[in-house]
């Protein structure tokens, strides 16, 4: 049985200059970075609330392990 290519897409690229490569990752680390901060905020806030609301439960959290 023989197969028939069909050309579908077809792209070009080019080299981006190194100092618009050197911006976008810089500016996809900070980001990241950014999240990283307002997630660990968010974790203490939850563990805050653990510990007032629900010690028994904070407990259990702290000592099972992580998967």
């Amino acid at each position: 049985m023989e197969y028939k290519f069909v050309e579908l897409l077809s792209c070009s690229y080019f080299a981006s200059p190194e100092d618009v490569v050197r911006q976008q990752v810089s500016y996809r680390y900070n980001l990241v970075k950014a999240r990283l901060v307002l997630m660990q905020a968010r974790l203490a806030d939850v563990n805050s609330l653990l510990k007032v609301k629900s010690p028994g439960l904070m407990l259990q959290l702290q000592r099972t392990p992580p998967r």
